[in-house]
């Protein structure tokens, strides 16, 4: 056989050898993406089989609920904001969701909306999981950034929905992100945090790094002054569910480890306690019950929350739902996988007396005044839309007589 037919031969036999064995690797990717997609329906399916259909579970008759604004591009809404956050006269409300923003009047009319633009350059059609509103400037101007979700870059959206800048650190993906004025200068900065891989980050305005800090198991960042000298700390989570209390230039003031064994430090959020001139304490879903830790990491109150452990993600607000009488307080806490949410409201005597469980992505809350009547409606951010609920006459009646 001479030379030319060895190599004719020995290249089709090294064709078929590679197209054997990426036949065998797409075959195995197949499986491979069969068993994960399988293994993530199965988690979905069990979680809304333990959680059962949407109802309101305790406290019918409490609360009545209506669709407050109707946004159908932004998506499922991750952040509401009240205030001066834009420069036309008549929106009150600035709603922030996975796909877009929309801006509200004070009865929920929409005055305008916009489109983000792709998370990634990759994926023309690619969603933010989790969009926050943040006046970086202090202008009375709001702007947009993602967190909590599990990206390569933290991403500064002006107030029109275009790009500002993005942050990105070498390979590692970013867990969450917050914004905050931690040096007193009324500007916002930014804390991100990489998990194990890249550790805590302090961001500027501008999109440059200020500082960088090595930790591990940075899932959720915070801002705010939690004792009250007026100067705001950082918290984030760290390695073995501990939390870590950093100051503006990154040196370690304290690390909290969880005072109560059923609580899961992982997932936090920050709430004003006891009204809404109190510090921010730091609210923490656990196995059936909710914990709420003052700024030294002390526990202040512990809140029945009947399958607050199937849960990822926990936001908290107090509400004037009576007049002249104390806060309640909203919980609400979603999983995103299966599409349901929790919401939990609870008395001033930290008495839970309304569950209901949403069949949708829930993830945010607001407060609402109502008139001059010296009440509030809560808010809750659903997909493509806000829920407004407000308590029902006859039972605000049989509450406050108690």
């Amino acid at each position: 056989m001479d030379s030319k037919k060895k190599t004719i031969i020995w290249v089709a036999g090294l064709g078929c050898g590679v197209l054997i064995l990426g036949a065998a690797l797409l075959g195995l990717g197949g499986y491979w993406l069969y068993r994960q997609t399988t293994t993530v329906s199965s988690t979905v399916r069990d979680a809304q089989q333990s959680l059962g259909p949407p109802k309101v579970a305790l406290g019918k008759g409490f609360l009545t609920s209506s669709v407050f604004a109707s946004v159908p591009r932004v998506g499922a809404v991750t952040d509401i904001a009240a205030g001066r956050l834009d420069p036309r006269p008549g929106v009150s409300f600035v709603v922030a969701g996975t796909q877009g923003a929309a801006f509200l009047q004070q009865d929920g009319t929409v005055a305008s909306s916009l489109s983000f633009p792709s998370s990634t350059a990759f994926q023309p059609h690619a969603f933010y999981e989790r969009v926050d509103i943040a006046d970086v400037e202090g202008d009375g101007i709001c702007e947009f950034y993602n967190r909590d979700t599990w990206a390569h870059e933290t991403v500064l959206l002006n107030h029109d929905g275009s790009r500002r800048w993005s942050y990105k650190f070498a390979d590692a993906a970013m867990d969450d992100a917050c914004a905050g004025d931690v040096d007193g200068d009324g500007i916002s900065e930014f804390v991100v945090g990489y998990n194990g891989d890249g550790g805590v980050h302090l961001v500027n305005a501008d999109g440059t790094r200020r500082w960088r800090q090595p930790s591990g198991n940075v899932w959720h960042v915070e801002i705010a002054d939690l004792n009250g000298d007026g100067r705001a700390e950082i918290l984030h989570t760290g390695g073995s569910s501990d939390l870590t209390v950093l100051n503006g230039n990154g040196a370690t003031l304290a690390t909290w480890s969880s005072p109560d064994s059923r609580l899961d430090l992982s997932k936090f959020s920050l709430v004003s306690w006891p009204n809404r001139g109190g510090l921010p304490h730091v609210i923490v879903p656990g196995a059936n019950v909710l914990g709420l830790l003052d700024g030294s990491g002390k526990l202040a109150a512990v809140f029945d929350a009947p399958q607050a452990k199937d849960f990822e993600d926990i936001s908290a607000t107090l509400v004037l739902l009576q007049p002249k009488a104390p806060p309640y307080l909203a919980v609400l806490l979603h999983f995103e996988l299966a599409g349901r949410s929790i919401l939990y409201v609870y008395d001033p005597q930290n008495k839970l007396i309304y569950r209901e469980l949403l069949g949708e992505n829930a993830a945010a809350l607001a407060t609402l005044p109502l008139g001059k009547t010296g009440i509030e409606a809560l808010l809750v951010g659903g997909e493509d839309k806000v829920y407004e609920y407000v308590i029902v006459p006859s039972a605000a009646t049989a509450t406050s007589s108690r």
